[in-house]
């Protein structure tokens, strides 16, 4: 079996080839209708933006303090939310919500404008700099850092990938699912 990841030589064809490949490698969760049923809605609920969340989370986020105190914030400037729906300035944005951890501050950037601001996690990221430089890398813990690699490095290689790719839940899938793979012992193997 060939994998696209081993002969990616950069080509605009060959992230196509990549994301089509890695895409279908995606696991779909039961909850995954908690992401599809609301992510195009033109303003949110409370309740839309908990799901959201649980969807991101894996689970509800029930006695994890720390997530459930981000989503809490999101939910009370459930207005600034949806006014940045309606018309999205990132320097308002910044402003409500920068008390927030990073990768929550990123999907919120998500779910506001999503065909602008691609889902970002640790698998991703691990995805993103594989491609690269061929290395695994765990993501960051800090905060800044997380926010800036995404602004800075991540952001622009989303945009040449959908300049090639229009389905851009398909690359977020493919990203997640390379990203995912390459924790395995078995990727690890492969690439040393």
């Amino acid at each position: 079996m060939t994998l696209p990841f081993l002969k990616l030589t950069y080509q605009k064809t060959d992230y196509k080839t990549f994301v089509d490949f890695w895409s279908d490698y995606y696991i779909f969760s039961p909850k995954d209708n908690l992401y599809t049923d609301r992510i195009n809605k033109s303003k949110f609920t409370k309740t839309d933006i908990e799901m959201l969340f649980e969807w991101k989370n894996g689970m509800k986020v029930n006695g994890h303090i720390p997530k459930q105190a981000s989503i809490d914030k999101v939910v009370s400037r459930l207005t600034q939310v949806n006014k940045l729906k309606a018309q999205f300035d990132l320097s308002y944005f910044k402003k409500h919500f920068s008390d927030i951890a990073a990768i929550w501050q990123i999907f919120l950037l998500h779910i506001i404008q999503p065909t602008q601001f691609p889902i970002f996690d640790q698998h991703v990221y691990r995805a993103h700099i594989f491609l690269l430089d061929k290395t695994i890398t765990e993501i960051p813990n800090h905060q800044p850092h997380k926010l800036k690699y995404y602004h800075n490095n991540y952001l622009p290689f989303f945009d040449t990938l959908k300049s090639e790719i229009t389905d851009l839940r398909k690359i977020d899938l493919a990203l997640w699912a390379f990203g995912k793979f390459l924790k395995t012992h078995y990727a690890k193997k492969l690439v040393d």
